[in-house]
């Protein structure tokens, strides 16, 4: 009898484990948690930045006429996206310029217009007025240009 209710309990035990895990049709485990369950969601800021560039003594490669916007790469580089001046600029991770890439044009690498910045990882995603697309990703020491997506392959 004992054996008998012991394995009982074995099947109800396995069925609730398989009710709190179920599966999909692919076998991929879906979780549910009731709502509530997690708290919201909050943001903070530092009481001092991590790091500054440009600002109102901006000169140089650190004034900024209409930033698209900027990233920091996991080996610590920062790059902004300077709409106004048609490029991306690159610090290393003390704040200090390291290149330019790009400029106003038509050609390879180069913007008209530079509308929308863009970040994936250590990638970015550049595209200009006249809807190219330009992916830079990190290098050690920079960021390379990886294509220029404005004609066909």
């Amino acid at each position: 009898m004992r054996a008998a209710l012991l394995a009982l309990g074995a099947c109800c035990l396995a069925q609730v484990a398989f009710a709190q895990a179920p599966r999909d049709s692919a076998g991929v485990t879906v979780r549910r948690y009731p709502r509530g369950a997690r708290a919201p969601a909050q943001w903070s800021t530092e009481k001092k930045p991590l790091l500054s560039i440009g600002g109102a003594e901006g000169i140089g490669p650190t004034e900024f006429t209409g930033v698209q916007g900027a990233m920091r790469a996991s080996n610590g580089l920062v790059a902004v996206a300077d709409g106004g001046a048609n490029e991306l600029r690159v610090f290393d991770a003390r704040g200090a310029f390291v290149r330019t890439i790009g400029r106003k044009g038509s050609g390879p690498g180069e913007f008209d217009r530079l509308i929308t910045f863009v970040r994936s990882g250590d990638t970015m995603f550049v595209v200009d007025n006249s809807a190219r697309l330009n992916v830079y990703t990190s290098t050690e020491h920079s960021f390379a240009s990886d294509r220029d997506r404005s004609s066909p392959t």
